[in-house]
């Protein structure tokens, strides 16, 4: 909980996580040394910024029809009192093991996060007086993805060599974005409804 965002959060949030493991084979010889399957799931929240929430005014001068200089105010940043916090939970499954006398260190990770109330950055409509941006509550994302590493003992003894490799595969989209309409980022970036986060855009006559 969080007084300074309790009417946008809608009060506390509650956030559960768990996780479990299973060790099928340990501290046996030969090829497979050790086989551990795990799982796990939790949520998370990310908070809007204090300033994103309420507007921000800048000094200036201005010069008044008498023509003196005179100080006044125009708004930096024209907020949003409605933002709620971007919400996700995420499951994640993998299996650990251990080869050819615990030379060789294997993790597989598989994850599947959805994002919900996305806090996405907008351009302010003209009709404001403003040049600005705001965060907004517009995107629902997913994210997918495997996870591998390898670790590889080649040389063990007085002298010792290890070989660590790595890599994954990953897959996000936007599944809702509000009234849908595109976000633009850019001259060739652009938010779009079903397709990555950030993606590129190119028009041609």
């Amino acid at each position: 909980d969080n007084s300074s965002f309790l009417d946008a959060a809608g009060g506390a949030v509650l956030l559960p996580r768990a996780q479990v493991s299973y060790v099928a084979l340990q501290d046996r010889p030969g090829f497979l040394n050790l086989l551990r399957v795990r799982g796990a799931y939790g949520q998370a929240i990310v908070q809007p910024g204090f300033f994103n929430l309420i507007p921000a005014f800048a000094a200036t001068s201005a010069v008044a029809p008498s023509g003196a200089t005179a100080t006044a105010v125009t708004i930096s940043a024209v907020g949003n009192a409605a933002l709620k916090p971007e919400r996700s939970r995420e499951f994640e499954v993998g299996i650990d093991g251990t080869l050819l006398d615990n030379r060789v260190t294997v993790q597989l990770t598989a994850y599947d996060k959805l994002t919900n109330d996305a806090l996405i950055s907008r351009i302010t409509a003209p009709s404001a007086g403003v040049a600005n941006t705001f965060f907004d509550n517009l995107a629902s994302v997913e994210n997918k993805g495997l996870e591998a590493q390898i670790d590889a003992q080649l040389l063990r003894g007085s002298t010792t060599f290890d070989l660590p490799l790595s890599g994954n595969l990953f897959r996000n989209k936007i599944r809702e974005l509000g009234d849908s309409v595109p976000i633009l980022l850019g001259f060739t970036q652009q938010q779009r409804e079903g397709f990555q986060v950030g993606s590129y855009w190119d028009f041609t006559p």
